[in-house]
């Protein structure tokens, strides 16, 4: 996983996180598959969590990969836009909290 300086504007205390699930995506991409997820701004916190394959999760004018058994948080407010090859099989989640 890629260096996310600059993706927290302050210092993150779990004790910041809602511990409410307002809700869990699994998301299956299979080979061939174009993956539309557009580009946008939630309120929430985001945990994601990648069970097989790999993504590319686009911050702040970067792009970090984000690997089988990788999990991340992101803090609110954060612009995010997630991509998977097409020739690439990937599952995740993403936990809104």
């Amino acid at each position: 996983m890629g260096n996310f300086d600059g993706v927290f504007t302050r210092d993150l205390s779990l004790m910041d996180i809602n511990p409410f699930v307002r809700h869990v995506n699994k998301i299956y991409h299979n080979k061939g598959e174009k993956h539309g997820c557009p580009k946008r701004q939630l309120y929430d916190f985001q945990l994601i969590c990648v069970v097989r394959g790999e993504m590319q999760l686009h911050l702040l004018d970067k792009t970090y990969s984000i690997k089988s058994e990788d999990a991340i948080i992101l803090p609110p407010n954060i612009t995010t836009k997630e991509k998977i090859a097409e020739n690439t099989n990937c599952m995740y989640f993403i936990i809104f909290l």
